[in-house]
């Protein structure tokens, strides 16, 4: 492999490692901040998305038992 290849990869590698960092800054730092702020309403809110997740879980376990 040539030494300008080489490079290419390496920018690559690295505009990877700058997309995911970025992703995660954009993801978490919210997150965070509302966490922090407002810590009641933000555990509220998680608990409420897991119940929500749970269930729809439960019901497309059942729906598809039922097809059967």
């Amino acid at each position: 492999m040539r030494a300008k290849g080489k490079f290419i990869v390496f920018l690559r590698i690295l505009l990877l490692i700058a997309a995911c960092v970025a992703a995660t800054v954009v993801l978490v730092f919210p997150l965070w901040k509302f966490s922090t702020s407002a810590p009641r309403i933000y555990t509220a809110v998680v608990l409420i998305l897991l119940a929500a997740f749970i269930l729809y879980f439960i019901i497309q376990k059942i729906l598809s038992k039922k097809r059967k």
